[in-house]
């Protein structure tokens, strides 16, 4: 299993440090920004992929229970807090743990395994159902829910971590849990191409391409240097020079 891409947040500076520092320890876990200020977090949230939150509740210009209300999409959660009476409330969000202050190694450590059971377990079911049918279409695991997607209609996906974004026609983003590399073996007889590392494509809805790029419906996608032959003899049929 790949790393968890971890965001911490607390207005302590010192106690924001301490749980840094311990989180070195774990391999599991990549701490990717931390923050004092959770309105800088929200905003970071909502334009990055995140695996974990790790989130105090009392901050002075946000609680971290009403923080999470406000993103577009909530990674895997875990609370802190010295004042046990939230732990209610944060299990009412959907919260896979909280941890009360001050957190000591052992706690942070069955935290983590936790978490990543529960990553694991996701995955492995998001993949469990991922299949083809007859009918050209496969289901997807959304919020607790299969989601049933059409394949001419799926546009791209994009690896975010443990989880893929799915661009379908005329759709908002769908969000499931599971790994590219898994979703490229599914699709890859089914008129899919993998163009970059973090990247499928429908080769029916690919409008124009160079070097770098492919044009997506409106969507601008990268190209990675490694894929640039494949998708010349699949887009082309080696009817022209590959572009370099």
């Amino acid at each position: 299993m790949s790393t968890l891409r971890t965001v911490l947040i607390d207005d302590q500076p010192l106690e924001l440090e301490d749980l840094a520092g311990l989180l070195t320890d774990f391999e599991a876990i990549e701490v990717v920004a931390t923050f004092n200020d959770p309105l800088l977090a929200a905003a970071y949230l909502n334009q990055n992929e995140v695996d974990l939150l790790i989130c105090d509740i009392e901050m002075p210009q946000l609680k971290g229970t009403d923080l999470v209300k406000i993103l577009a999409k909530v990674p895997a959660l875990v609370f802190c807090s010295s004042h046990p009476a939230y732990a209610l409330e944060a299990f009412d969000l959907n919260a896979l743990d909280f941890l009360r202050k001050p957190v000591n190694e052992e706690r942070l450590a069955q935290c983590i395994e936790k978490v990543r059971q529960h990553q694991t377990w996701w995955t492995e079911e998001a993949h469990k159902h991922a299949s083809l049918p007859t009918d050209n279409t496969i289901y997807i695991k959304v919020d607790g829910y299969f989601q049933q997607v059409q394949l001419d209609e799926l546009l791209f996906i994009e690896a975010c971590g443990n989880f893929c974004k799915f661009k379908i026609k005329n759709q908002r983003i769908s969000v499931a849990y599971g790994v590219i590399s898994f979703y490229d073996e599914l699709l890859q007889n089914h008129g899919f191409l993998r163009c970059h590392r973090s990247y499928l494509v429908n080769e029916k809805h690919v409008h124009k391409f160079n070097s770098q790029h492919l044009l997506v419906e409106e969507d601008e996608i990268p190209l990675g240097k490694k894929y640039v032959d494949t998708i010349n003899n699949r887009l082309l049929g080696n009817k022209f020079k590959a572009y370099r």
